[in-house]
């Protein structure tokens, strides 16, 4: 057989393969969005710091500084369509308008969605949340995420936005490793909130 033909019918399975792994993600995530998903264990309140320092496999931690006050950059922060910005991404949403603690925020992407609950909630001081379901059945355990502000001297707020998470499998990998990788895409993508201030 030619080694063109084998390459062929190589790239063509490969091809094949994403596209039922795409429509599979997307069927995951409009179940995900209609309240269905894979549970997660959701984090307390008083146990985040805990779960940050000593549980999380992954955590990642980003700051940026916007020019503009603590007030403008916690509304924001606090809009629905958070991360609209990113590509195949629709964005954060309120389920109603409450944004009180125990209020349910959902993550609207065209691949990945999923539900997450404000444990913490100070406004224009700090907001944090677990995550409470997921599109992506038994790959994580837990997620948390915190935003704190900050205000500087110069009347500008530096904006520190903490992702963590523990997978089902933690030991399978080193997972702490990709941390590195994904701090600039996490700062990239916190960028973007200077559009909405």
């Amino acid at each position: 057989m030619p080694i063109w033909l084998i390459i062929a019918v190589v790239v063509l399975v490969l091809v094949l393969a994403g596209s039922a792994m795409l429509v599979v993600l997307r069927r995951w995530a409009k179940a995900a969005l209609a309240g269905g998903g894979s549970s997660l264990k959701p984090v307390e309140a008083d146990k985040l710091r805990h779960f940050v320092e000593n549980k999380a496999a992954f955590v990642v931690t980003v700051e940026r500084t916007f020019d503009a006050s603590p007030d403008r950059v916690w509304a924001a922060l606090d809009t629905n369509g958070l991360f609209s910005w990113l590509p195949l991404i629709n964005g954060m949403r309120y389920r109603d308008q409450a944004r009180n603690v125990g209020t349910t925020r959902v993550f609207d992407g065209l691949l990945v969605a999923g539900a997450e609950q404000v444990i913490t909630r100070a406004a224009g001081d700090r907001l944090a949340l677990t995550a409470t379901t997921s599109s992506v059945p038994f790959v994580m355990k837990s997620i948390v995420e915190e935003y704190a502000l900050s205000p500087t001297g110069s009347g500008a707020t530096t904006l520190t936005w903490t992702l963590a998470a523990q997978p089902r499998f933690g030991w399978l990998l080193p997972y702490q490793l990709f941390a590195p990788l994904a701090r600039p895409l996490a700062r990239w993508s916190l960028g973007g909130l200077a559009t909405r201030i």
